[in-house]
């Protein structure tokens, strides 16, 4: 009788574990279709806006093409539920849209700096000296740094303390969770920004 409730003891326990392991295989495939539509539906909302103005700052890329492409590799592990790697292409991303909006702020603020200067009159020195401008044309730069430092705050986007969190994680799904969030976040704030310039174009 001992044996017979040492047997079944031992099925129910296996049965229980055989359970436990397809709700993790079942949660798991679960995060890896979402992380992979969530990145398609991102590509969308990136492709949505090339061809509007600022679309390259709003992308964070100037190479569309090359963006969408990194996506798409992206999305193909976050279906094999390669967590690191997709994370990996995500910090990347994240990284080359940081470094576009900063070239494109540079970009702009050099413009407005040689402006000023040329209003000045005289020889133009490379590179301008701040200090030697007017006031007003001062007070115009620090509203533009002022404006993109919001602009890139807004977005929410911080590969570094993201991949921290991710190397914090304890469970591929903590991992999926922190991947899901930050792409959900930026196909939200592309699609915002295309409809925004749609309405102002219109």
């Amino acid at each position: 009788a001992a044996a017979a409730a040492a047997i079944e003891a031992a099925a129910v326990e296996a049965a229980a574990g055989a359970a436990e392991q397809e709700e993790v295989w079942w949660m798991g495939a679960a995060a890896a279709s979402d992380v992979a539509d969530a990145i398609y539906q991102l590509i969308d909302a990136l492709l949505a806006t090339d061809g509007l103005s600022g679309a390259a700052d709003a992308a964070g890329a100037k190479d569309i093409d090359a963006l969408v492409g990194s996506l798409e590799r992206a999305a193909a592990l976050a279906e094999e539920a390669d967590w690191w790697g997709a994370l990996e292409l995500w910090q990347a991303h994240c990284a080359t849209r940081q470094a576009g909006a900063a070239a494109a702020h540079r970009a702009e603020r050099d413009e407005l700096l040689i402006d000023a200067k040329l209003r000045q009159g005289g020889a133009l020195q490379i590179p301008v000296r701040e200090e030697t401008l007017e006031q007003a044309d001062r007070a115009r730069l620090a509203d533009l740094d002022a404006r993109a430092a919001d602009a890139i705050a807004q977005t929410g986007v911080d590969d570094a303390s993201a991949f921290q969190a991710c190397l914090e994680a304890r469970t591929p799904a903590e991992r999926a969770a922190i991947l899901l969030h930050g792409v959900q976040r930026e196909a939200e704030r592309l699609a915002r920004r295309a409809a925004l310039e749609r309405a102002l174009g219109a």
